[in-house]
């Protein structure tokens, strides 16, 4: 509940993707919510997050060839 809290004080936005129709912390007084939360979140840490996207593809890529590479040592070859 604080973060919810603290993204529709710093934000005046409620719901994530369309504004709610109303906000879930704050007043009844402050009025209808303008915007949803999503936009403001993903220009605030959609750098962040993409850094740690691109490492985790990095990371299932070399693990995808780590298997390929042990394939080798495990499959029984006939012997003819």
């Amino acid at each position: 509940m604080e973060v919810v809290e603290f993204l529709e004080v710093s934000y005046a936005c409620s719901g994530l993707c369309a504004p709610d129709l109303f906000y879930l912390t704050q007043h009844i007084d402050e009025g209808l919510p303008t915007g949803g939360c999503g936009e403001p979140i993903g220009d605030e840490f959609g750098d962040a997050l993409g850094g740690i996207g691109a490492a985790g593809l990095i990371a299932g890529f070399m693990l995808f060839l780590s298997f390929l590479s042990s394939y080798c040592l495990w499959k029984k070859y006939d012997d003819e």
